[in-house]
């Protein structure tokens, strides 16, 4: 039996009215990942930084895209501009109880599609072991950088994932 279209499932641009959903499942992903150390802001406070970020991005470049399930928000992903050419996933969440179901698979989709035309490569920095995997899983690779976030507390040591949105003249062409 062929699998069904999932209709209720869709990905578009934040609304100011997301802003409390997008804290929510932040609050939420980050407390599950259970670092004592960090210290979390409000959910009020990630409310209205969140709110700020959709309503004012710096360019638009800048944007936070959700992942709606039956017009729910159950993820989100927020994207920014590193170069002229490469913007960078700086975060891609979905709310802990959702995970696995094909939220982030279309936030990713999402991100390529909506990409402006200079833009050929995407970036990510991550720690976390479910997320590169799924990252590798969907193509994408794993550099040589790292990086260290560290706190009195707390020492991150996050790896930076890439992939290119455009296919390169000699896969283009054939050659």
């Amino acid at each position: 039996m062929p699998e069904l279209t999932r209709a209720n499932e869709e990905v578009r641009v934040a609304h100011l009215t997301d802003a409390f959903s997008i804290a929510a499942i932040s609050h939420r992903a980050w407390t599950a990942r259970n670092l004592p150390a960090l210290p979390l802001p409000s959910l009020g406070d990630m409310e209205s930084q969140w709110r700020s970020s959709i309503a004012s991005p710096p360019s638009t470049r800048h944007r936070v895209l959700v992942a709606l399930s039956n017009g729910i928000v159950v993820g989100f992903a927020c994207l920014i501009p590193i170069s002229e050419s490469v913007d960078e996933v700086s975060e891609l969440l979905i709310d802990p109880d959702l995970v696995r179901r094909g939220h982030g698979s279309r936030l990713l989709n999402a991100i390529a599609d909506t990409s402006e035309s200079e833009v050929t490569g995407l970036s990510m920095w991550s720690d976390i072991t479910a997320l590169e995997t799924f990252l590798e899983s969907a193509g994408w690779g794993k550099s040589d950088r790292t990086r260290t976030l560290e706190s009195p507390d707390l020492t991150l040591t996050q790896h930076r994932w890439v992939t290119s949105l455009r296919d390169s003249p000699s896969e283009s062409d054939g050659s």
